[in-house]
């Protein structure tokens, strides 16, 4: 990897798309709506010192989009929202040398800058000179909470009304107040905007108290009297959705990154907002390779020694795949929320000596597959262009079938014929008739073999990775659809027996294997066809012996094609009846929902 160190090297490689080793710079990005708004370090006038990134803030900035750089350092999905869409800010990003301006983020350094900064307020930094040594050594993340309790509110509350509250400390409210620690650490976090979770010792923390990146302090000020400095534009698009609509719109489109179990230990490749984006490579070596450092670090079992130790809990993942995502062939909606959870699950559970498997299906068909819309013609020979349809028999001798909208099975969008083997779709239907599965269900084009829909969310690669690193082990996948005469509406078993080929009966070695757990959740898409198929599968299996009771079925694990299905209502609750537990993505392990 090339080094850059210096901002043009920099910029260029920024713009080139490109990654690079960083060195020797800072830098921050600004917003603004006009011109004048960028000829400083904030457009905020009431801001005096900003907190720039250092080397590795920048690096990590290579490579991403303007979104991504945002999610990067810290902006949460509404404040994009608020500043793109509705005041319709645009954002730069201004890169200097390192030195004297830029001080790293120490308790001692805050003194320095903010003394700077409010120069024409020179009892601000005599507050701050009085009080350092008692910030320093009792002021900091860990002992925040306790902060709050002591000054008796809730800082981002209000911070989130603005200086309209009066606990909202001004510089003018603090030269006002009494000099105390107490106070010089509220204007600290209201006008300095050092938040809870600054730490004082020049590192930024996670929320989990883990190390980010180094932390610069500097006075606003103009860019131009920054030696070196150079801006370039950066372009914020929000990923699977128009730029113009609404904030309600786009919130409504993408969930808060917070949806998800709150991480015990963040990998480095770990990013919520990667469960949301499009066309990114995951790193599935990285995972692996942090996977086993972490083992290597904590003194984790592998999977198998886990089990022989009596830690016997997997996962079953139902067909997470490219296709199902809501910019996919075949979309359901909210499948990138369900990769967040899963994933956020699989990560703790996998630091915390839980997840000793994993099960994963891909669905995955030849180009006529039975149940491709374009495979059924009408009479004048005009493909099936329907997202999702049900065909039932209507004409037997000449194999012609009724084709109808699931939600509204009574009306009658058209007739069509199977392109191939007419008279195999009529016994294929009667097949499906006598075993209780229903009607032909028709969609678009999906999954489609030698394609990119067939892989699996590159989140979830890459936390797979992470997994097997860790623990030495591999997943197990469950392979179905490869046949072109019939569909497989849940993971082990097809609609209709095929015995000369491999998918073509049940799989019986699966379920078998699942045996050897004591725990199995089941997560994946879509809650009402094919991981509803999959639970029928496997609780008809497991019926009438002690290992249904272990079955775990994740409530918000899963997104529905058409929500609320009867059926699923249905089952779930004969399923609860036999014994099947029903637990949140972020139920505590070894315990199940209330």
């Amino acid at each position: 990897m090339k080094t850059v160190n210096t901002p043009a090297s920099y910029l260029e490689a920024l713009n080139a798309g490109e990654t690079a080793q960083v060195s020797g710079l800072c830098g921050r990005l600004i917003r603004g709506k006009k011109p004048e708004d960028f000829e400083t370090l904030s457009d905020d006038s009431t801001r005096r010192v900003v907190i720039p990134v250092d080397s590795k803030g920048l690096q990590d900035l290579l490579g991403k989009s303007g979104y991504e750089m945002l999610i990067t350092v810290g902006y949460d999905i509404p404040s994009i929202a608020q500043k793109v869409v509705d005041e319709g800010c645009q954002f730069k990003l201004v890169v200097f040398p390192e030195g004297t301006d830029a001080l790293l983020g120490t308790w001692e350094n805050v003194v320095q800058v903010v003394t700077i900064a409010y120069s024409d307020f020179p009892e601000v930094g005599q507050r701050m000179t009085r009080h350092f040594s008692e910030l320093a050594q009792n002021f900091s993340h860990q002992t925040f909470d306790a902060f709050e309790s002591r000054v008796g509110f809730d800082c981002s509350e209000v911070d989130a009304e603005g200086s309209t509250d009066v606990r909202y400390m001004t510089v003018d409210r603090y030269l006002q107040s009494d000099d105390s620690a107490d106070n010089a650490r509220l204007f600290l976090y209201f006008s300095v905007h050092l938040r809870e979770l600054f730490a004082g010792d020049g590192w930024t923390r996670l929320n989990d108290g883990q190390k980010g990146v180094q932390e610069f302090l500097i006075p606003n000020g103009q860019i131009s009297n920054l030696g070196g400095a150079q801006m370039s534009d950066i372009d914020v698009q929000f990923p699977h959705t128009n730029k113009n609509q609404n904030t309600t719109n786009i919130m409504s489109n993408i969930v808060q990154i917070t949806d998800h179990m709150q991480l015990d230990f963040t990998p480095k490749y770990w990013d919520p907002a990667k469960a949301y984006q499009y066309g990114w490579k995951a790193d599935v070596d990285g995972a692996y390779r942090e996977g086993v450092e972490f083992a290597q670090q904590n003194g984790l079992k592998t999977a198998q020694k886990l089990i022989s130790d009596g830690v016997a809990n997997a996962k079953m993942l139902v067909d997470l795949q490219e296709d199902f995502r809501p910019e996919g062939r075949l979309p359901v909606m909210g499948t990138d929320d369900v990769i967040l959870r899963v994933c956020a699950r699989i990560i703790n559970g996998t630091v915390n000596d839980y997840f000793s498997g994993l099960f994963c299906s891909q669905d995955g068909h030849p180009q006529n597959h039975i149940s491709f819309n374009y495979r059924w013609r009408n009479a004048q020979g005009t493909p099936l262009d329907l997202p999702v349809s049900c065909l039932t028999l209507d004409d037997e001798k000449n194999a012609v079938f009724r084709v109808y909208n699931p939600a509204d099975p009574d009306k009658t969008i058209e007739q069509v014929q199977s392109r191939f083997d007419p008279m195999d779709t009529v016994d294929y239907w009667k097949h499906l008739q006598k075993t209780g599965q229903g009607d032909i269900w028709a969609f678009s084009p999906h999954c489609l073999l030698r394609t990119d829909g067939v892989n699996m969310h590159p989140l979830l690669l890459e936390t797979i990775s992470f997994w097997s690193g860790a623990r030495s082990a591999e997943p197990t996948i469950v392979s179905k659809g490869h046949l072109n005469d019939t569909d497989w509406f849940g993971a082990f078993e097809p609609c209709r027996p095929n015995p000369a080929h491999s998918q073509g009966g049940l799989q019986k070695e699966i379920l078998d294997g699942m045996k050897l757990f004591e725990i199995m959740e089941f997560d994946g898409v879509a809650e009402d066809f094919c991981v509803f198929f999959s639970e029928v599968q496997s609780v008809n299996y497991f019926d009438g012996t002690e290992f249904l009771g272990k079955l775990r079925f994740v409530s918000d694990g899963t997104a529905p094609i058409i929500p609320n299905q009867q059926h699923v209502i249905d089952f779930h609750a004969e399923a609860k009846s036999k014994g099947v537990k029903f637990i949140q993505s972020n139920t505590p392990f070894g315990q199940v929902s209330a």
